[in-house]
């Protein structure tokens, strides 16, 4: 499916391309001998890194159930460190929700020998605002297992709130919420 997606500009040391048929296998260089948990495990295996991505783009941003994925690259260098996701951008509510919000639903996985040196923080305060410049969602939504705590202080430390009150999952995962003023 063809669909115009507003171009995600660089930010201060990562650059977003967006994720295709030419490029998908980079995604599953960055996760395939990874051993965390959290991170999704169709990027750790050939055959559903395709399906995932044939998925991806055959449903278009802005089906129900499709998404845009970017890979994050350094900037200026062809080193690929991680994947942003953003996804539920039909405005249609999602199975998790008990309600709906004006929202959409944003994720992320870094590369292990990049975590915890503040890519992931700056990728996705840039997507969040991306996501404010194109789009008029209320919340911004992103959940993560409950004992995956690093991501759940880097969505606090962004200004996400933790709300599971409104979610059905909520005894498998933790969402957390981000209000667009």
């Amino acid at each position: 499916m063809n669909v115009d997606i507003p171009y995600l500009a660089p930010s201060k040391c990562l650059c977003y391309e967006l994720l295709t048929k030419n490029n998908y296998d980079h995604l599953g260089s960055l996760f395939e001998d990874d051993d965390n948990p959290f991170v999704d495990k169709r990027f750790k295996n050939e055959h559903d890194l395709l399906k995932y991505t044939l998925y991806l783009l055959h449903h278009g941003p802005y089906h129900k159930n499709g998404g845009i994925d970017w890979l994050i690259r350094l900037k200026g260098t062809l080193t690929y460190i991680g994947v942003l996701h953003l996804y539920d951008i039909s405005q249609e509510p999602n199975i998790t929700q008990t309600k709906l919000t004006g929202s959409c639903t944003i994720g992320f996985a870094i590369k292990q020998e990049f975590r915890r040196q503040g890519y992931g923080q700056e990728a996705t305060k840039h997507l969040l605002n991306y996501i404010s410049t194109h789009f008029s969602f209320q919340t911004v939504l992103s959940y993560t297992d409950k004992k995956n705590k690093a991501a759940a202080k880097l969505l606090q430390g962004i200004g996400f709130q933790l709300n599971n009150e409104d979610y059905t999952l909520s005894d498998r995962y933790d969402y957390f919420e981000w209000l667009n003023k």
